[in-house]
């Protein structure tokens, strides 16, 4: 009965593997793009507060949404740069008050 169980568990993992996307790219070269794409001084990269290989990373429609967090977050919010999910490259920043 164990042996079946395991059986089972292993048929589940290798189809939950074989499933994945492979085309989709890797959330540290998104992340990379966006933070290449933030201007150096005191409101672009100088003022995020958490290293740039932990940003965070949100997925609508095959687009992400990386978001840099700032000392100027109460102020301002945060830094979010949108990328392109195919081509990789920076479509827009979300506009900061």
């Amino acid at each position: 009965m164990k042996k079946l169980g395991l059986f089972i568990l292993m048929i589940l993992c290798l189809g939950t593997v074989s499933c994945s996307n492979d085309d989709e790219p890797d959330l540290m070269q998104v992340r990379e793009v966006a933070w290449n794409s933030i201007e150096e001084g005191e409101f672009g990269r100088e003022s995020v507060v958490t290293p740039w290989q932990e940003a965070e990373v949100k997925t609508k429609e095959g687009n992400y949404a990386v978001t840099f967090y700032t000392e100027q977050d109460l102020l301002l919010g945060p830094i979010i740069v949108f990328v392109n999910g195919e081509s990789l490259e920076v479509t827009g920043q979300a506009p900061r008050y």
